[in-house]
């Protein structure tokens, strides 16, 4: 990830411009236009990954996987089946994982074996939203004091393909425009006639900063609490006999309860994993997440056998019923998806320290208009992205009548330009800068553009006619409509466990297509040229096989595209989330079959069941085995396992007791544990 902003440079110059005006009885100001990037480096360069790999191997957190590698690698081969449980647990390890590890441990007690080396894959963050905040400050003091002179904004989903660049435009005062000018750099004026805010001391304590504020997808490490009711825990809240003194020097004796230290009692009762790359700020949050669940699991315990109980508020009758108390343990795994936001920021550098005098003075522009007549308009075209035409079947892109306020424009040869072309073929353009010579009180600043798309799959050509825009010299060509429908389908967030197959039914129009969709597939892309206006609005549907029973279809629902283009998260007919049942073998069952049926209910239709059929075998998956089931809500489902055959060392056995498999209501992320003799729940 970037560490913080900077310019978007263009051929090895920042892409900013600022111009200040004044004279001929205007008020003064400036326009300044500048964008802004979060710029990802080469990670193919070797040098660049090289630099890395380095930062990574000097990691703390790096170091102390590493370290903790190697303790499983020994504990392993000194056979202590309790260490390297431990071991693995922290460092998020499977059985495969940490045997691929002793296979490439060497035998020595060098940990630096375990650190990455250059093989290892380094790719950019991809963002999932994004907003820009460029400020202006008269003074450290104003900076400090949060207090901007100028801002401006922008919001925009990044993208790697452009460095999340962002354009910024800021229409100036005279104020405005010298605190730009001299805190990014502008040249020094030598020319006697100045505008009347020119004032280098205030403008050069003058403070610009760029803030992104992002978001990305992750995933938190897991986490894994253990409390268990014990007697010796619970020994803490005991009895005790004190002397009292009453009314008139008389003394007497009373029993109290001693230990009321709750939180003691908690922290004596649970055991917390937490993983070695966690942060001590994740730490901290985590051990507060899962203290508050231990404590909440201490309680019900108790209450299951000791219903009148209340461990925060204990009298002396609770204390003696506690010691008949039978113990108990309960584990909870903490792995979570998350979106996490970062705020990459940095004081923008001054122009002058990044190019030569001739490239400052062309990007600082002072315009006198009581010396000159006319005046120079530099109009930036940003070409279209190459990639993103060609995974929408466009061969080529065609701006033609460009002009600005009714005048064609020069570009960089001085010869004016009636086209640009961008064919499909070629490697991606650059921006370009296109320039003309406007009188001084021209009203009219529209840029005006017709332009043409065709298609290599036959579409007729789609034109657009008078497109135009006022007041904003950037032109970006990467943001009109191209006449063509394309759809992101996302179908992670379907019940795969229980179907066999997926479609969603496209229409746009008169349009209409039929997407199969496959499980742990990325979102699939579909697109489609039109060679007309996106206007109109798409609407899909969500059919889905279940593994027993009829289809299901969910509703007709409407999106309207964004220039064509519309991103689409599937949403699960059958509920409105995934609730994953675990089954597991007790330490001694080194197989079982069993036969589930699940209830699904759902408001205002029938019951759905569902029948699951689970195979656990010790010596595969660690024996364990996750059903991913769908669920609404609002309305809890049922379970129950119907038959149950369990393999130990005392043979076959078909059990007869399943009420421990019986769940209704079903709790969210239940686990169901295969006993020799029965189940368990939790």
């Amino acid at each position: 990830m970037a560490e913080k902003p900077t310019y978007l440079s263009d051929k090895g110059t920042p892409s900013f411009n600022l111009t200040w005006y004044f004279g001929s009885g205007v008020k003064a100001g400036g326009i300044c236009t500048m964008t802004v990037a979060l710029p990802m480096p080469d990670t193919d360069n070797p040098q660049v990954k090289s630099k890395f790999v380095d930062a990574i191997r000097g990691d703390t957190s790096t170091s102390t996987i590493a370290k903790t590698t190697l303790a499983l690698c020994k504990a392993m081969d000194a056979n202590d089946a309790t260490k390297v449980a431990s071991l693995k647990a922290e460092l998020g390890f499977n059985d495969e994982a940490a045997a691929k590890r002793k296979a490439t441990w060497d035998g020595s007690d060098q940990w630096e074996q375990f650190l990455p080396d250059s093989n290892i894959k380094i790719a950019p963050i991809l963002y999932t939203s994004g907003k820009v905040v460029v400020q202006a400050f008269a003074n450290k003091e104003a900076y400090d004091g949060h207090t901007p002179t100028f801002t401006g904004a922008f919001e925009t989903t990044p993208s790697q393909f452009n460095s999340n660049a962002a354009v910024i435009t800021f229409n100036l005062s005279d104020l405005g425009a010298n605190l730009f000018w001299h805190g990014l750099g502008g040249w020094a004026f030598d020319q006697p006639t100045k505008p009347e805010a020119y004032d280098v001391a205030a403008g050069a304590s003058s403070v610009l900063t760029v803030v992104y504020t992002v978001t990305f997808d992750g995933l938190l490490p897991e986490a894994r609490a253990t409390v268990s009711l014990k007697h010796e825990v619970l020994a803490k809240l005991n009895i005790e006999e004190q002397v009292k003194t009453g009314a008139w020097g008389r003394t007497y004796r009373q029993e109290v309860v001693r230990g009321k230290e709750f939180n003691d009692a908690i922290n004596s009762a649970t055991e917390i994993v937490l993983p070695a790359v966690a942060s001590p700020n994740d730490k901290k949050n985590v051990q507060e997440l899962l203290t508050d669940w231990a404590a909440k699991q201490l309680e019900v315990m108790t209450q299951a056998q000791l219903p009148s109980v209340s461990l925060a508020d204990l009298r002396i009758e609770d204390v003696r019923q506690i010691k008949t108390v039978q113990e108990q343990a309960r584990t909870y795994k903490l792995t979570q998806a998350v979106t996490l936001p970062k705020s990459p920021q940095a004081q923008l550098s001054k122009i002058n320290a990044l190019v030569d005098e001739k490239t400052v003075r062309n990007v600082f522009q002072l315009i006198n208009l009581n010396d000159v007549p006319h005046i120079k308009v530099d109009l930036t075209v940003r070409p279209p992205n190459i990639d993103y035409m060609k995974t929408r079947q466009i061969d080529r892109f065609v701006v033609t009548q460009l002009t600005f306020a009714g005048q064609k424009l020069l570009n960089k040869d001085a010869k004016e330009v009636a086209s640009i072309e961008y064919l499909m073929s070629k490697d991606q353009p650059n921006s370009e800068i296109l320039n003309g010579v406007f009188g001084r009180d021209t009203k009219d600043k529209t840029i005006q553009y017709s332009y043409l798309v065709s298609y290599n799959d036959g579409t007729p050509p789609f034109r657009v006619s008078a497109a135009s825009q006022t007041d904003n010299n950037y032109l970006d060509l990467g943001g009109v409509d191209i006449g063509v429908l394309s759809v992101s389908l996302d179908a992670t967030g379907l019940p795969w466990d229980v179907i066999s197959s997926a479609k969603v039914d496209l229409r746009y129009a008169d349009w209409e297509k039929s997407i199969a969709l496959k499980k742990d597939s990325a979102p699939v892309l579909i697109t489609k040229p039109f060679g007309q206006t996106m206007s109109q609005p798409l609407s899909y549907k969500v059919t889905l096989t279940l593994t027993a029973g009829m289809p299901i279809v969910g509703e007709v629902v409407e999106v309207m595209p964004k220039h064509g283009h519309a991103e689409i998260t599937l949403q699960n007919p059958l509920g409105n989330m995934i609730d994953p049942i675990t089954f597991t073998l007790e330490a001694g069952v080194t197989k079982a079959q069993l036969r589930v049926e699940y209830t699904l209910r759902s408001s205002g239709t029938p019951d759905r069941i569902f029948n699951q059929l689970v195979q656990l075998d010790s010596s595969k998956d660690s024996g364990k085995f996750v059903w991913n089931v769908p669920r609404q809500s609002n309305r809890p489902p049922a379970m129950r396992v119907t038959k149950a055959r369990v393999t130990s060392a005392a043979g076959v056995k078909d059990l007869t007791d399943l009420s421990q498999g019986a769940l209704d209501p079903l709790d969210t992320q239940a686990s169901i544990t295969v006993l020799a003799d029965g189940l368990s729940n939790f």
